[in-house]
């Protein structure tokens, strides 16, 4: 409930409010991965570059499982602030690993990325 409350806010263009409501649910849950990836994408709506940073690290220190869907989320924040590099190192460090992953989705999203960057 609370995070449905923090993407009204944000869409609406209440980043404080947005913000105030993701920190409301991680204070109750601090394993609720969304909450972070909610802060991220707050934090890039309002081009607080630091703000994307701590919630991922935030969300990974309480939830190291998870480092890869917050990677994944962190790189479409950088992408959202148009930091190409910064995408594509935290793509980098989401690729699955393990004898079950299937890597091939991010991995073509970074040599969509590096041709791109490549390109310009």
């Amino acid at each position: 409930w609370l995070l449905r409350l923090s993407e009204a806010a944000a869409r609406e263009g209440q980043l404080q409010a947005a913000r105030a409501f993701a920190e409301e649910a991680i204070e109750r849950d601090p394993l609720m991965v969304r909450a972070y990836a909610q802060l991220a994408d707050v934090a890039a709506q309002a081009g607080d570059a630091a703000g994307i940073s701590a919630a991922i690290e935030r969300g990974i220190a309480f939830e190291p499982r998870s480092s890869q869907s917050l990677r994944q989320v962190e790189a479409y924040a950088w992408d959202r602030m148009g930091d190409r590099e910064r995408t594509l190192a935290a793509l980098e460090a989401a690729v699955p690993r393990g004898p079950f992953s299937r890597p091939q989705a991010v991995l073509a999203q970074i040599a969509t990325l590096r041709r791109q960057t490549q390109s310009r």
